[in-house]
């Protein structure tokens, strides 16, 4: 909780569940959910953390969503020396991690740092277009709705970064109604459920086009009668 207080004060956007959850919420969920939509992940490892089920699950959730390109997971040592680390998550202990013995405001500003560098890399190496572009590919090969809705928590986030991004609103439209059809349409391809509406009126488009050439075409032989040509 203090470290989490911190962190707000730097201007981060912290989610912690004794802020998020009320009464009645589904604790699986809300955890899944955060984990998804997060940019980061700040992992507490304290003898507390290893001894319970629900952090080794989180953590599993975490290892998951990284990638090469990616980094998540942001390790802190809690009275906990990184021996110990290594017995129980030898993963882990490959990290380069920030005990807290060295005070909080020293860990918020590694794990300020930390995002900051990662968000320019990105920033460098993935540009916004590359970036929609690659959601748009994902969106079209979906194989369901929770692929769908995966890629729905990445594009809002990638909305609160770049939020006047005109083609990301639109990609999250589409995404949208892809996730409708999903769910209320008939049996389809994702593909082709998301893009239903424009099939429509790509084939009303046609069938004016060839109502009009038709016509066209029946004045063109009248003429061509009248002056007996």
């Amino acid at each position: 909780m203090p470290l989490a207080e911190v962190l707000k004060r730097r201007g981060l956007d912290v989610w912690l569940d004794q802020w998020e959850l009320t009464l009645g919420d589904s604790l699986r969920g809300a955890i899944e959910k955060a984990i998804s939509q997060a940019a980061f992940g700040v992992v507490i490892v304290s003898p507390a953390y290893i001894r319970k089920l629900w952090p080794s699950r989180e953590l599993d959730g975490l290892f998951g969503l990284e990638t090469q390109q990616r980094k998540l997971i942001l390790p802190i040592l809690h009275n906990i020396g990184h021996d110990e680390l290594a017995r129980w998550w030898p993963m882990l202990s490959g990290r380069l991690s920030c005990s807290t013995d060295r005070g909080l405001e020293v860990v918020a500003d590694q794990i300020v740092r930390a995002i900051h560098k990662a968000s320019e890399e990105q920033s460098v190496e993935q540009p916004p277009d590359a970036v929609l572009s690659e959601y748009r590919r994902r969106m079209l090969s979906a194989a369901d709705r929770r692929d769908l809705r995966q890629l729905l928590y990445e594009l809002e986030d990638f909305l609160r970064h770049f939020p006047a991004h005109p083609q990301a609103r639109l990609l999250k439209d589409e995404l949208v109604t892809a996730l409708r059809y999903e769910e209320e349409g008939p049996p389809a391809p994702v593909a082709r459920r998301a893009y239903a509406p424009l099939r429509r009126r790509l084939l009303r488009a046609a069938l004016i086009s060839a109502s009009l050439g038709g016509t066209l075409y029946l004045l063109y032989r009248l003429v061509m009668y009248l002056f007996g040509l």
